[in-house]
């Protein structure tokens, strides 16, 4: 009797339910995109896509917050299944699948509202300039890349103060969340945006993670679904 109640279960169960422990996803504090302390019922809207996704497919999951470099290298290990917001890069292909985009962010280069010096239209363009960025991001990489007097910082906020020092005269950072931090602090009346281009935003699956493959697509497949119905416009619009 034992096992016939047994085999019951797994035959009512669906499928997606066996999933014996959540999915770890790490991120760092990133309004509006991702909310450590939620304001309100705001969590992020890439939060509350990801779980609304995932939700569809039947898997649970975690977040845990650190700062983004620990993130990045604890999903690159596998010691986690996967960390977001991120965008593609070269170096970061050997470390991850990427998912369908979940959002974009637009970035472009921050400067001192007085500032009258030369404003890049594109990132190749930052050669030889004193430049701000966060250590680990694909965007500081960028700057490096193309030749910047690159200075990464730990946050926002210091990229931010060194940028208001003369520390350095340009921030290259994506407007949204940086935005949203400028204001946080109130310094959003001292510096102005230089928009260069926009970029997809991905839920990165460590590679290292069992069954990675089938799990992504899974994702996908939530993520189709939840564009499809509203849900992910409805999320964005609380945003707004």
């Amino acid at each position: 009797e034992l096992a016939i109640a047994i085999v019951t279960l797994f035959i009512l169960v669906p499928h997606g339910t066996l999933q014996t422990a959540p999915l770890v996803l790490t991120t760092l504090d990133w309004p509006p995109y991702e909310f450590e302390k939620p304001e309100g019922e705001l969590r992020g809207f890439d939060v509350e896509v990801l779980e609304a996704a995932f939700e569809r497919v039947q898997i649970s999951i975690e977040f845990k917050f650190f700062p983004w470099n620990r993130s990045l290298k604890m999903a690159e290990q596998g010691v986690v299944s996967g960390v977001f917001s991120c965008s593609r890069s070269p170096d970061r292909d050997e470390f991850f699948i990427y998912s369908a985009p979940i959002s974009q962010k637009t970035n472009g280069f921050f400067v001192r509202l007085d500032y009258d010096g030369f404003e890049p239209s594109k990132a190749e363009e930052a050669k030889g300039l004193k430049v701000g960025s966060v250590l680990g991001w694909a965007m500081a990489t960028m700057m490096q890349n193309v030749g910047a007097k690159l200075v990464t910082y730990r946050s926002e906020e210091l990229v931010f103060k060194g940028l208001l020092s003369g520390t350095t005269n340009y921030a290259f950072l994506p407007m949204e969340g940086a935005k949203y931090r400028a204001n946080l602090i109130g310094i959003s009346k001292d510096v102005r945006f230089i928009s260069i281009s926009k970029l997809e935003l991905y839920l990165c699956f460590s590679k290292k993670w069992k069954n990675v493959e089938a799990i992504v697509q899974k994702f996908n497949e939530g993520l189709a679904e939840i564009r499809n119905n509203g849900t992910y416009d409805r999320i964005h619009a609380k945003y707004k």
